[in-house]
């Protein structure tokens, strides 16, 4: 994968562990954003899903789960090609991801067509686009992190970068504004989203033991 000299999100995060009376009442996912050279917006959010390392990995790299799991978000995905596997936790896919859009006055589903490499013992998920499309930049990375807690409930800290630039036709005010504030809620949901599932996890264990 190609590097990006502009883009923070390459660096590796480092974490902190997290008091374990957090876990049934966690914060707000931490959001920031910056200005790319490139005429981008640059977003880095750091929070944290009660939920272990193997299944949250999968909700994020499974493309089906990840689907499911964000439903309110994406619409699903096409021309699913693995393009690498070692076996061990290394691949590289390509995949066109449709999301769901409602900012302004516009709404409805859009495509991006994303290379992505995936890394399981770093806990690390690149992902760039490929053909330009209603995105002119788009590029990013997932860190996942579990942490041990005293009471032994499954903890892992999130940290998602995304660096992006629609196409948005007309002349709007505020571009940037509107993109941030978009961003901003589609990943609260993402982690709302995450947490959701967190619980009906834990809730279904109950029910079995």
């Amino acid at each position: 994968m190609e590097e990006y000299a502009d883009a923070p999100h390459m660096a590796t995060e480092q974490f902190e562990i997290v008091d374990s009376e957090l876990v049934d009442e966690l914060p707000a996912p931490q959001i920031d954003f910056s200005d790319d050279p490139r005429g981008a917006v640059n977003m880095r959010a750091r929070f944290e899903v009660p939920m272990d390392f193997d299944h949250l990995w999968t909700v994020v790299t499974d493309p089906d789960e990840f689907t499911r799991v964000f439903s309110r978000t994406f619409k699903g995905y096409d021309d699913l090609e693995v393009h690498e596997d070692d076996g061990a936790g290394r691949r590289s896919l390509e995949m066109v991801r449709e999301q769901w859009f409602d900012m302004k006055v516009w709404r409805g589903s859009v495509s991006t067509h994303l290379y992505l490499e995936e890394d399981r013992s770093e806990g690390l998920i690149d992902f760039r686009m490929g053909r330009p499309g209603f995105m002119k930049v788009f590029e990013g990375s997932w860190q996942i992190h579990q942490v041990e807690t005293p009471t032994g409930v499954p903890l892992s800290q999130v940290a998602l970068y995304q660096t992006l630039k629609p196409s948005i036709p007309g002349i709007v005010p505020n571009k940037a504004f509107f993109i941030r504030q978009f961003t901003k809620k589609v990943t609260e949901d993402m982690v709302s989203d995450l947490r959701a599932e967190a619980a009906r996890t834990r809730e279904a264990g109950h029910k079995v033991c």
